[in-house]
């Protein structure tokens, strides 16, 4: 349920949510085959009638342990191979020798609700990638080839790598996406973990991203291509390509994280963040972006755990963000404390404050929350939840104050 807290208040009801997640796996002799279903289901307004069901996951894989051979056909997942997101086709794999696994993938981006391009017909891709590294190694990498088709957006090309390197005290992960279509770097991160002697953690976070990579679910909106490639026949180049180039701001960050145990129970930890952004062009119409600014994030964690009872635990976070014309902060308390073996409670408060320089406008949230949680049985519990929101705004000379409530009741069972 919401409530407004401005005279003339006003009732809505809240959809219901429900998830289901099955998983089958079998194994005889040299195979091994499993199965996944997830699956979500809203009722809009309390009216069955109008509920909205999405399958986020269902694909059928198996595996020959004897020729290493494995295959994934359904709908899945990917984040690795240059692709990045769901896709309804098949991925495939063979074992070449110890140090090299030879894997293929096509398919279509999947229609997921709210995905940007989930009314985009004819939309597919396929591509080869390379593992190479032994598995029980630190070290792998990965190198790929990707083609992607659009009816309205053509053909899109792409190259890259991918490695994964982990140790007890260190791990680097890397993924380089450079378009050949565009001709343009798309995509550099790297993530850097280091653990001291004395237990302290560093990381490191370098992101830069020109041009998306493979990203399922981008695409322009349907008629825009054809529109453009009709009014810029005669330039010479692809509009596409060159809304491509010009729109697409480059995004470049950098965070610096430490962690360390102040002792067994209690453990802290923070982080910076340097962005920025130097802003788009224009092309046909569109309208260039001046360059945004920099913006800095700083955050400070304090996690404990067993401080009062076994089984307890408590998160505290601080953050406090700058960037052109507005500064916001937050502070939050998430705490988990157990009331028996079959009781959890779990207490949240969430306090948010946002600023903008021009015109001058403030705005204050305080979220709290309470769930009760009861356990039938090991693998299976219900809950309840109720919490609201009070949200202060002050613009100029007018200032406002709404807040709403809800109430949740749910269970979860895990086979």
């Amino acid at each position: 349920m919401g409530v407004s807290g401005i005279p003339g208040s006003t009732r809505d009801a809240t959809p219901i949510p429900g998830e289901v997640d099955i998983t089958n796996q079998m194994r005889t002799g040299a195979y091994d085959l499993s199965s996944r279903f997830q699956g979500q289901y809203r009722i809009e307004s309390g009216h069955a009638e109008q509920g909205v069901g999405t399958v986020d996951t269902m694909f059928l894989q198996a595996l020959d342990r004897e020729r290493d051979v494995a295959g994934r056909f359904g709908r899945q997942s990917l984040d690795r191979g240059g692709v990045l997101g769901h896709m309804d086709g098949v991925q495939a794999s063979i074992g070449l020798d110890p140090l090299a696994t030879l894997n293929a993938v096509t398919g279509a981006p999947a229609a997921l609700p709210g995905a940007a391009n989930s009314a985009s017909a004819g939309r597919f891709f396929y591509g080869v990638n390379m593992d190479l590294g032994r598995p029980n190694l630190p070290g792998r990498l990965n190198l790929f080839a990707l083609e992607q088709r659009d009816p309205e957006t053509g053909v899109r090309r792409t190259v890259g790598s991918q490695i994964r390197y982990f140790r007890a005290r260190q791990s680097l992960f890397g993924v380089v996406h450079y378009n050949l279509s565009l001709g343009a770097l798309s995509t550099a991160l790297i993530l850097g973990r280091w653990i001291l002697p004395d237990k302290t953690s560093l990381n490191v976070l370098v992101d830069y991203r020109r041009h998306s990579a493979m990203i399922l679910d981008r695409t322009l909106p349907a008629g825009l291509a054809t529109m453009l490639r009709a009014r810029f026949a005669n330039e010479g180049s692809d509009p596409v390509d060159e809304l491509d180039r010009d729109i697409t701001a480059d995004h470049r960050s950098v965070t610096i994280g430490a962690a360390r145990a102040l002792f067994r129970q209690l453990r802290i930890g923070g982080s910076v963040t340097f962005a920025g952004s130097p802003g788009a062009g224009d092309y046909g119409g569109f309208q260039a972006t001046g360059d945004p600014g920099r913006k800095t994030l700083y955050s400070l964690r304090v996690r404990g755990q067993d401080l009062w009872k076994r089984g307890d635990a408590v998160l505290v976070a601080m953050r406090y963000g700058q960037a052109p014309g507005v500064d916001v902060a937050s502070f939050t308390v998430d705490t988990h404390y157990p009331l028996g073996p079959k009781w959890r409670v779990h207490p949240r408060l969430a306090i948010g404050y946002r600023a903008e320089h021009h015109p001058g406008a403030d705005q204050a949230t305080l979220s709290p929350s309470l769930q009760v949680r009861y356990y039938l049985r090991h693998r299976l519990s219900v809950a309840a939840q109720a919490g609201g929101v009070w949200r202060s705004r002050q613009l100029a000379d007018i200032a406002g104050l709404d807040s709403g409530y809800y109430f949740k009741v749910g269970y979860r069972a895990t086979f």
